[in-house]
């Protein structure tokens, strides 16, 4: 995207790299997206590693980038379960009055070993539409990532959902 002269800007909190320019158009930051601003997230990285991650909020970026009102053409993440986490503040926020296009992925098996519901996720989806004016325009199965920790049950199931939203109010 950068190569067609877009403004692409990335979020890792584990490039163990501080904030760097890739190239004239892509720019990294050692930052999580999450559901607050806190330069002392504590991640857990296994059951028995944590590790304390700086993280912000889709305002909270745009604040410490200058980015104001600006559009963002494109918001993509893909967070390892923490999608749960952010919806209500992506929600609540209006930021996604500024988002012309959203894609994410859904971790199946972070959702089941959470406190969240399947009506939650349905709720926050339908919140996206009818809120914001988005129109789900893809949905497939990740193929490569499987439900490994539920054993037979999930065996021919995938672990993980790819959504793309696009927002109605910009066509």
């Amino acid at each position: 995207m950068g190569a067609y002269g877009c403004q692409v800007f990335c979020f890792d909190p584990f490039i163990n790299k501080p904030a760097h320019k890739r190239s004239e158009n892509i720019s990294f930051y050692d930052y999580g997206l999450c559901d607050t601003d806190n330069d002392n997230a504590t991640y857990h990285k296994s059951a028995k590693q944590f590790i304390d991650i700086k993280c912000r909020t889709v305002g909270g970026l745009r604040k410490e980038l200058n980015h104001g009102k600006k559009l963002i053409d494109v918001l993509k993440f893909d967070i390892e379960g923490g999608e749960y986490a952010i919806f209500p503040q992506l929600i609540s926020s209006g930021v996604l009055k500024y988002v012309k296009h959203l894609d994410f992925e859904l971790h199946v098996g972070n959702m089941l070993r959470s406190n969240t519901t399947i009506m939650e996720v349905y709720k926050h989806l339908h919140a996206i539409e009818e809120e914001y004016g988005f129109q789900l325009w893809s949905l497939h199965e990740n193929v490569f990532a499987g439900l490994r920790d539920y054993g037979k049950v999930a065996e021919n199931h995938h672990g993980c959902l790819e959504l793309a939203f696009v927002n109605t109010n910009y066509l």
